[in-house]
């Protein structure tokens, strides 16, 4: 099955890296920053609560 690939082994190769890096870099800020509200929510959330209570 190798032997016949008549040389679109890289070009398929690299074709892929390159969808593979433009997906990671558009998906990774938005991953941190969905990551970073739910932080400040949950500081929000305690600190609404340790004001009730106060």
């Amino acid at each position: 099955m190798l032997r016949r690939n008549d040389g679109f082994f890289l070009s398929e190769m690299l074709l892929s890296l390159a969808a593979f890096l433009m997906g990671s870099a558009i998906l990774l800020p938005i991953a941190i920053h969905v990551i970073n509200q739910t932080v400040e929510s949950e500081k929000k959330a305690t600190a609404s609560i340790c004001y009730m209570t106060n």
